[in-house]
Parts: structure tokens; C-alpha cells; sequence
């Protein structure tokens, strides 16, 4: 006959299972659904039991491969990309213009000529005039080319091109900032790979700079130019390299302040005898660094220079690898504060010889390419659409007759007019966002563990707990055995007490004091 515990018996079953927690008692506690019907203290296996064990299985291996899938998806690290328009106020771009002609003929001087002339392909390596030189058009050349007992004095190739470059002052006719009028002194000089350019609207490295900003859209709200090309000025066409040979005009580049120029590689030609017009779309790019993506923050660099670009890595990669192979950098480079060998500038033989075919291998190879600088996190590009009109000749005679007896040729041959200028102020913006995050695959993971296990966040620890509790009982009793050795009662034993038999069970050996019957634990119960 079973006879029930009492309360008193319930207390000491409660302590012996927290004094050592086993499997039965989590599954009788825990909050995890189904388990208590598959971990059933003293039950035998039946069909439900068998049942809810399939069950609870198929759930937990479904949750475990999701959770997995989930956990994977994460770790990708993808991302996807979202594009919005908005309308507001612009800044007007930095726009760089270059004379497709690096320098002007009237401008060398016998010096000069003796120094770059065959840099330039006017002298042969005896120093006489190239064979393609004509008379007629050279004139200059003819008269200053005579070296005989010629002794050469000291040469600087950077000053010579910003020297003998085509000056703005010369070239700009007309120019106009909306209802403004501008100036050949609002035209920042720089040097760049085609020579000396100009740019508008750039930015000093002072803290004075306030970029120029627009308010509306359309013709009446940009940049106007009205330039000369100076042909006659251009140097005699070549005969063995095609580069600048039969090109007259400007290349233009619209960009950013904060980027380098790259006019030879990526600018726009306009030709004389036309009315160009360069319409502006401004786009903004926002991409995500590691681990998503590969871009770098846009870092201002102390020493004035450009923050970093693509650009700016590319022009800086060339010239660590001229410098160091040379031993200088040319001109339009930029002096490294951590190379000092950068402050040298090549020598004309120097170009020749070494620096100029180093840059033309580094162009068309993939030593300083795109795999070798990565972008940047934020890009603000500037994309431009170009048409052209036929330009209106004679009524330039008028205002500008005096500048060439041939007044049709000249203009027909010279006269460049520029537009730059925003369609709409609508801006696009083009960001890429995390596509999977942290909290979105904790709330999957929640949602998953709630559906299939019936469990929440609290379950984990409440296991936690189990575990911890398990593994704290069992070092104890290893360290009480380590202690005191083996206890001096290592069999069960049977009492009566009140007309019922109780078996004993073995006493720890830690605690080997006398008890009274009443206290000692209880593992078994039967009536005698």
C-alpha cells in the first residue's frame, strides 16, 4: 500500500532535488514546452510518450537548421541598395578646363628650347629642329634654335609650364557666374598631366573656402565661358605619336572640390566653332564599410592635401612608384611629406628617360588601378550631358574684331562657349544599407524558437542555470570526497517509524553528525 508524503516529505524531496539537480527535475520546472511529456519521471514508454518525443525532435532539428540558415545569412554581411530623389539647394561642382596644348611656342625661350625641346619633340638628341617642324609656322623655333657656343643656364620644368602655359588671362574673353560677372583671377592655376588648367570654384586650403551654391535650376543659373583656344600658338603637330597632334580645344572636368583633377583621363572635350552646353546631374553615394563592404572613410589629411579618393590614391600610387624608381616625380605631382625624394622635380632627360615611360606603363597596367585603391564611403559624382550648337560668328566681330585681321578664321578656329549648369536641382541618392542585421536575425531567431519549442529567451537561462547548478553539485562532492574519503555508511538501510518502512539513504561524508530520524533523506517509501 503506497502512502502519500506529507507535506514535510515534499519539503525534503524540494532540498534533495536542489542539492542535486538532475534532467527529471529541469524538465519538471523548465518552461520549455513538450518536455515534461518526454522526460516523465518513473513513467513507462507509450505511444503519447513516443509521439510527443518524434515531435518534439522535428521541431527542434526544423529550429536548429533555420536558426543555422538565419546565423549564415548574417555572416554574408550583404547588403542591398536603396536610390531617393530630393530637391534642394546645390553646391556648383569644381570645373577644371585644360588647353589640350600643354604649352605655347612663343612662349620658349633659347634656354627653354635647349632644356625640353626634345621633351616636347622639338629638337632631336643632336639638338636640331625636328624634321617635322615647318618653317612657315615656326617661326619662333627657327630664330631661337641656333646653340652654336649656346652654354645653358639653370632650368625648372615646373616653372617653365606654369610659365609657358596658356594663360587664363589671355584665353577668357567673357565669363559669367549667374548674373555675375567673373574673372580670369577667379580661376585657381594648376598643374595636372595636360599641363597648365584652371579650375573654378575650387577649394583653398584655408578655412576662408565657401563653395559657390545654386538655387535654381536652368542656363541662367551656372557658369558661362567665352574662350580662345590660341591655335596659332600650339605647338607643331607630330608626326610619330598621335597624342596632341590633331586635337585643338579644351578638356573639361566637372568634379568635386575635395578630388583630385584626372582631366586627361576622364574630361569632356569641346571643340572650337561650337556653343557647348553641359548639363549637371549630382548624385550621392553611400557605401558601407567592412565588413559589408571595402570603402574607407573620407579622411582630411593634416598636411592640406586632398582627403582621400580614388583619385587622390591613384595620383599618390604613381608617384611613390616614379619617385622611387626615378628618383624624382614630375610637376604636376604631389610632394609626399614622407618621401623625401618627392620634393625633387625630374630633370627633362629624367622625364624622357625614365618618368614618362613609367607613367605610361602604370596607365595602361594595374599597378595603381581600381584593385589597388579602394573607394571611398561617401562619393559625390557629378554625371554631365553635352550638346553643342552651332556658334553665332559674326556677332563676335563686333566686341572682338581686333584680335585677328581674319576675323571669320579666327573666331571659326578659336572661339570656345561653354555652359555649365544644372537641368533641376533634383539630386539623386543612391546608399547601401545592411540588408540582414543583428536585431532582425535575433527577432527571427525568437519568433522561431517561440513557434517550433513553445520557449523564449528566459528558457536559455533557466538550462543555464541547470547546467551551472549541475556541474557546482558535482564539484563539491568530488572535493568532499578528495576531503574526507569514503563515507562510513555505504549501504542503504531500512528503519520503521510510525508503522511505515523508510529506506535510509547513505550519508555524505561530509556530514557524518547524528541526526534524528526525521531529518535523514528520504529515497524510497512502502508500508511494511
Amino acid at each position: 500500500m503506497s502512502v502519500p508524503l506529507d507535506a514535510s516529505s515534499n519539503k525534503l524531496c524540494d532540498e534533495k532535488l536542489s542539492n542535486d539537480p538532475t534532467l527529471l527535475q529541469y524538465a519538471n520546472s523548465a518552461t520549455l514546452h513538450g518536455i515534461k511529456s518526454v522526460l516523465c519521471p518513473g513513467a513507462k514508454v507509450t505511444v503519447k510518450r513516443i509521439v510527443w518525443s518524434i515531435i518534439l525532435s522535428i521541431f527542434a532539428l526544423t529550429f536548429l537548421h533555420t536558426v543555422y540558415s538565419k546565423i549564415t545569412l548574417f555572416l554574408r554581411y550583404e547588403h542591398i541598395t536603396q536610390v531617393d530623389e530630393e530637391s534642394k539647394t546645390l553646391k556648383f561642382p569644381a570645373l577644371t578646363i585644360c588647353n589640350v596644348n600643354p604649352v605655347r611656342v612663343s612662349a620658349f625661350t633659347k634656354n627653354d628650347l635647349w632644356n625640353a625641346g626634345e621633351m616636347y619633340d622639338l629638337l632631336d638628341k643632336n639638338k636640331k629642329l625636328s624634321s617635322h617642324i615647318s618653317k612657315k609656322v615656326s617661326s619662333h623655333l627657327l630664330k631661337i634654335s641656333d646653340f652654336k657656343n649656346y652654354r645653358s643656364s639653370h632650368f625648372d620644368l615646373q616653372d617653365f609650364q606654369l610659365r609657358a602655359g596658356h594663360q587664363m588671362k589671355d584665353m577668357l574673353l567673357r565669363c559669367k557666374w549667374r548674373n555675375e560677372r567673373c574673372y580670369h583671377y577667379n580661376f585657381t592655376p594648376i598643374l595636372t598631366s595636360m599641363g597648365l588648367c584652371y579650375q573654378f570654384n575650387s577649394k583653398d586650403t584655408d578655412d576662408s573656402y565657401s563653395p559657390r551654391k545654386v538655387y535654381k535650376g536652368g542656363q541662367g543659373n551656372g557658369l558661362k565661358l567665352l574662350l580662345i583656344t590660341q591655335e596659332d600658338d600650339y605647338l607643331p603637330p607630330k608626326t610619330e605619336e598621335f597624342e596632341q597632334t590633331f586635337e585643338a580645344g579644351f578638356k573639361l572636368q566637372v568634379h568635386d572640390a575635395d578630388i583630385p583633377p584626372l582631366v586627361k583621363e576622364l574630361g569632356l572635350g569641346v571643340s572650337p566653332g561650337l556653343q557647348t552646353f553641359v548639363v549637371l546631374q549630382k548624385t550621392n553615394l553611400t557605401y558601407l564599410g567592412s565588413p559589408h563592404g571595402n570603402c574607407i572613410p573620407n579622411v582630411i589629411r593634416e598636411d592640406g592635401r586632398y582627403p582621400y579618393s580614388e583619385a587622390e590614391c591613384r595620383i599618390t600610387c604613381e608617384t611613390r612608384d616614379i619617385v622611387n624608381i626615378c628618383g624624382c616625380r614630375l610637376p604636376f605631382m604631389p610632394d609626399l611629406p614622407d618621401l623625401p625624394q618627392s620634393e625633387i622635380i625630374c630633370k627633362p632627360d629624367k622625364v624622357i628617360n625614365c618618368a614618362r615611360k613609367r607613367l605610361e606603363f602604370l596607365e595602361d597596367g594595374a599597378a595603381c588601378g581600381p584593385n589597388s585603391c579602394a573607394k571611398t564611403c561617401y562619393v559625390t559624382k557629378y554625371t554631365a550631358s553635352l550638346s553643342s550648337v552651332r556658334f553665332p560668328i559674326r556677332a563676335l566681330h563686333k566686341e572682338y574684331g581686333h584680335l585677328s585681321k581674319n576675323r571669320t578664321g579666327f573666331f571659326k578656329k578659336n572661339a570656345v562657349a561653354i555652359s555649365v549648369y544644372f537641368q533641376s536641382l533634383n539630386s539623386e541618392s543612391i546608399r547601401q544599407v545592411k540588408a540582414y542585421e543583428f536585431p532582425s536575425m535575433l527577432g527571427d531567431i525568437g519568433g522561431l524558437m517561440g513557434l517550433f519549442l513553445g520557449a523564449s529567451a528566459m528558457t536559455i537561462f533557466e538550462f543555464l542555470t541547470f547546467v551551472v547548478n549541475a556541474i557546482t553539485v558535482r564539484v563539491k562532492k568530488c572535493f568532499q570526497k578528495l576531503c574526507y574519503g569514503k563515507s562510513t555508511r555505504t549501504t542503504s538501510q531500512s528503519e520503521t517509524y510510525n508503522g511505515h518502512r523508510y529506506t535510509l539513504a547513505p550519508l555524505e561524508a561530509s556530514n557524518l553528525s547524528p541526526r534524528p530520524l526525521s531529518q535523514l533523506s528520504l529515497t524510497s517509501l512502502s508500508t511494511q
